[in-house]
């Protein structure tokens, strides 16, 4: 059966758990602390890193080569709740990271960041729990394991290790409860909505709760602050319940203390429990064995294929594209099954295309004798069209005057006259004006690109009342289709100069005070 070591440690020991498992069944065979405070390393002194006082405990251990699960503390990586923008699972990867850069303290471009989704609705903004971790860090982690014979298969999170192991102990449930596991002087404070980890704290107590009962009011007052922290971050769910790691006296006596101070349930349970033991540990557990529910939960994890929620040598990624390769295989045969069909039915066709071609070119000539009929028809249409294209809207070129006349204290118009031939109109215009200056400015206002004046004529005449002078303004313009064809260096059609000639020219006269 494979074997494989759970291993986490500290500035003043670490713990180790050896187990082996198959078909989704663990069997934990051993468990046992090693003291690092004053150890030499390979530096030798005090002086010595704790990586090397960790390598040379495990050399005198005689640990050979095996797989291992790693556990760090939350105090080894940086956690935070980022508020994302509505996006699907495989997007998450991408914006996590560019969120994290913005709002992290340490993380840099090849820091490890992993992150649990708290919520599952695309459609919504997206609620993610983030966690980096020093890319320096793992460095030293994997250094140390190999420098050992140790093969890292995980880098997880100590307190979401504990919290599955909670999980499969007690069984799923929606509530929100929270996690308290003691480890020496530090205390890692989890809170669980049914199964996902929201939220994790660690403090320090200057004293151990389980043997000094001075530090329950001390632990209580830690869990109060995790409370109200925690209370904006699980949708204003409040903790229903506490479960404290650990099932001995001493975590008996906490749990009910706690439960008088907080006024909430307070249950213990047994990390080993409901896991098959042998070895030397089917003789008996190791002092405190609650400080190994980590990692009787990674390998229960492992065993059983449960990803880790955070495993930052693995972190969640952005899912790789599908392999093109059975695509391409698929579409180079495609192509030549194509190619040989279009070669058989053309070699079985020809004759009905040739069939085709005979059965089209009696068509055509068939069609010939109805050539004459179509050219007249579009001679008759060009003569239309030309005659249209003559036509004056006269309607307009008033409405165009009365916009260009000046006002009635400058001029009056007395007659005017409208002629329209041959595709060309004419405004004649007789009135009165108060002076020459009016005369000159109507004469401006009367020229365009489409008119153009062709006469004018002033004179005191029968000027009377307030209008010194008498003028005739004559104006010339094309019809609107006559500027078309002329815009677009059009030849009229055929027949058009034979219509106009032929056609009586349009003349309105008007006489106005």
């Amino acid at each position: 059966m494979p074997r494989i070591l759970a291993i986490e440690w500290s500035d003043v020991e670490a713990r180790l758990v050896m187990a082996s498992g198959r078909g989704g069944r663990v069997t934990l065979e051993r468990a046992w602390r090693l003291d690092l405070r004053g150890l030499p390393g390979d530096g030798g002194g005090a002086e010595s890193t704790i990586h090397e006082r960790l390598a040379a405990a495990l050399v005198a251990e005689r640990v050979g080569k095996h797989d291992a699960l790693v556990a760090v503390g939350r105090a080894s990586v940086e956690l935070r709740e980022l508020t994302l923008p509505p996006a699907p699972d495989d997007e998450l990867p991408d914006l996590a990271r560019f969120q994290a850069l913005r709002e992290f303290n340490n993380l840099e471009d090849d820091s490890p960041l992993d992150f649990l989704s708290l919520d599952e609705d695309p459609e919504q903004p997206r609620r993610v729990l983030a966690a980096g971790m020093r890319s320096e860090l793992v460095g030293e982690i994997t250094a140390t394991c190999e420098a050992v014979g140790l093969k890292p298969l995980r880098l997880a999170l100590r307190p979401c290790a504990v919290a599955s192991l909670l999980v499969r102990s007690t069984g799923a449930s929606d509530a929100v409860q929270l996690l308290v596991d003691l480890a020496a002087e530090e205390v890692e404070l989890t809170i669980l909505a049914g199964r996902k980890v929201t939220f994790v704290r660690q403090t320090r107590l200057m004293a151990d709760p389980l043997v000094d009962e001075s530090a329950h009011a001390a632990l209580a007052a830690e869990i109060r602050r995790t409370l109200a922290a925690a209370q904006s971050q699980s949708s204003g769910r409040r903790v229903e319940s506490v479960a404290l790691s650990g099932s001995g006296k001493g975590h008996t006596a906490l749990a009910e203390s706690l439960s008088q101070r907080l006024s909430l349930p307070v249950t213990a349970f047994d990390p080993f429990a409901g896991v098959a033991l042998g070895g030397t540990l089917a003789r008996g557990l190791p002092e405190a064995p609650e400080r190994f529910a980590a990692l009787v939960g990674m390998l229960c994890d492992e065993f059983t294929d449960t990803a880790p929620a955070f495993d930052f040598l693995h972190p969640r990624q952005r899912p790789a594209p599908p392999s093109r390769r059975n695509v391409y295989v698929l579409a180079g045969l495609a192509a030549a099954m194509i190619v040989i069909a279009v070669l058989v039915i053309t070699r079985l066709q020809g004759n009905e295309l040739q069939a085709t071609v005979r059965r089209l070119q009696s068509d055509a000539k068939a069609l010939e004798k109805n050539v004459p009929a179509a050219i007249q028809a579009e001679k008759a249409a060009g003569e239309v069209q030309a005659w249209v294209a003559a036509e004056v809207n006269w309607l307009e070129e008033l409405n165009w005057l009365a916009e260009k006349f000046p006002p009635a204290q400058d001029a009056a118009l007395v007659q005017l006259k409208l002629n329209a031939n041959s595709g060309r109109g004419e405004m004649t215009l007789d009135g009165l004006a108060r002076n020459v200056e009016a005369v000159t400015r109507l004469d401006e206002s009367l020229r365009d690109e489409e008119h153009r004046l062709a006469g004018r004529s002033k004179g005191e005449g029968e000027a009377r009342g307030p209008y010194g002078l008498q003028f005739r303004s004559s104006l010339l313009f094309d019809a609107p289709g006559m500027r078309e064809s002329q815009a677009s260096n059009e030849t009229p059609p055929a027949g058009s100069a034979r219509r106009a000639t032929t056609r009586p020219a349009a003349t309105a006269s008007t006489r106005t005070r």
